[in-house]
């Protein structure tokens, strides 16, 4: 039966007058309703909001309102009719990020209605955007907040996914990117496969200016000499016609597999004066390790490397491994798709223990195929796929390293053990300690001799006539 009109006008008006920010979002996760206090404390009117849909997700949206919408956005389990507090983070009309506690209600009764959920704002305070969390705990909700504060310090409009993260070698790669995104130049981006070195590439090129031209890629290890030269030439007068050049660049996807020919050919080009091309190439290794190797065009190396990034491995990242999987989970939820909060303890640490053989893309296709089997808004672990328990088995079945016994020195040292005791045994006295190990006094000698063996002192009244 519906809510009588005069009640339901009553309802609107106490949140109407209310001074602590409401907002209601329906089944489909609309916002319905904010009240005058909501629209004040995120600076952005009502009626710019009222309809947009809350995806839980921190990555760039399309327009501000929809941006502003995630930030709003509860987590997945209130739709399921879980009462929760949480925290949400927006940036204030004065730059800063806006934390605040907020209770979320499921507005059915049963828990299996989809009746949509009401929001309301306890407190809040600003902090700068530098700020981080300090919650060392690897839950869901931490995570999505890491996330939050790590896109706000990166300001990239491109997906964080490969990006992200907070060890010290992916802040290393974080500032290198930065810097060539502030001061455009030749970079090569080295990394095994699967560590996301063209999305980095894209990355860079994306931000360079504020209406990037375009980034050509050219598969190196499949062009020819001749193709390289046509391709590159007509790319070029391309971008002058269009007045693109500065903004452009050639993206040279595995630069250390190109042939000596062409090798050779490319760096005709850059001994043109009026060669102004920006490239931006990806690598297995250093071009100049190649190079000094005799493996890669030097002055070609030379020319490409002015900044290299080196992407480490997955493995290699610590707990980035985690932050990096809730960051993949929030691109699927920002598709629109069914909603997830998060992993749960056990399944972040069965994917902190796995082997990236396939690094970040492998993670992607798991992250992925979780979200396909998950029956609940939470990522447990029987919901990770079958190769992320068949690896940990085989690791841990993996057959220990024999080790050599060298007999030799193993025999010396019991030896060596077996006469120092006997000699303690026998108070220095080397006829008494040649009995207790079974040889004769001469024979004792000799080892000693052989052994270097430091014998305790020996008195007079200790040492035999004979």
């Amino acid at each position: 039966m519906a809510r009588p009109r005069s009640s339901t006008t009553a309802l609107r008006n106490v949140l109407d007058q209310s001074q602590r920010p409401i907002y209601v979002l329906n089944e489909k996760r609309l916002i319905i309703y904010c009240n005058e206090a909501c629209a004040s404390w995120t600076g952005m009117a009502a009626e710019d909001l009222l309809g947009t849909r809350c995806d839980y997700h921190t990555q760039p949206a399309e327009t501000p309102n929809q941006e502003l919408a995630a930030c709003l956005c509860p987590p997945p389990e209130v739709f399921a009719g879980e009462q929760m507090a949480t925290k949400i983070s927006i940036r204030a009309q004065s730059g800063k990020i806006s934390h605040c506690q907020a209770n979320c209600l499921p507005l059915g009764i049963d828990p299996l209605d989809d009746a949509g959920v009401v929001v309301i704002v306890d407190e809040w305070s600003e902090l700068d955007s530098g700020a981080s969390a300090t919650d060392s705990e690897l839950n869901a909700e931490t995570l999505h907040q890491q996330l939050a504060m790590s896109r706000d310090k990166l300001s990239l409009p491109f997906s964080l996914d490969r990006l992200v993260g907070e060890s010290p070698l992916m802040r290393r790669v974080q500032d290198q990117v930065r810097l060539a995104i502030e001061q455009p130049t030749h970079v090569v981006i080295t990394g095994t496969a699967g560590s996301g070195r063209e999305h980095v590439a894209r990355t860079i090129h994306v931000n360079h200016t504020s209406k990037p031209g375009t980034l050509f890629p050219i598969a190196c290890p499949l062009i020819t000499a001749e193709s390289l030269q046509s391709t590159v030439t007509a790319f070029v007068k391309h971008c002058q016609q269009e007045d693109t050049l500065a903004s452009s660049s050639l993206l040279l996807l595995d630069i250390d597999q190109l042939s000596p020919e062409s090798q050779h050919e490319l760096n005709g080009f850059f001994s043109i004066p009026s060669f102004q091309m920006l490239t931006i190439a990806t690598s297995r290794g250093s071009l100049l390790t190649l190079a000094n190797e005799g493996q890669f065009n030097k002055s070609l190396a030379y020319s490409l490397s002015t900044l290299v990034i080196e992407m480490p491995g997955l493995s290699d990242r610590g707990s980035d491994t985690a932050l990096l999987a809730q960051s993949i989970l929030e691109d699927f939820n920002a598709e629109g798709n069914r909603q997830f909060s998060g992993f749960s303890n056990e399944a972040i640490d069965r994917l902190l223990h796995h082997t990236w053989n396939g690094e970040v893309d492998e993670l992607v296709d798991i992250v992925r195929a979780s979200c396909q089997r998950a029956e609940s808004s939470v990522i447990h672990e029987t919901d990770l796929p079958e190769s992320i328990e068949k690896t940990i088995q085989a690791e841990a079945r993996r057959p220990k390293q024999s080790q050599t016994i060298d007999l030799d020195n193993f025999l010396a040292a019991v030896e060596k053990e077996l006469i120092a005791r006997a000699l303690v045994e026998a108070k220095g006295n080397k006829t008494r300690a040649a009995k207790l190990l079974g040889i004769t006094r001469a024979r004792l000698h000799r080892r000693l001799q052989q052994r270097s063996t430091t014998e305790p002192p020996v008195s007079e009244s200790q040492t035999d006539a004979s």
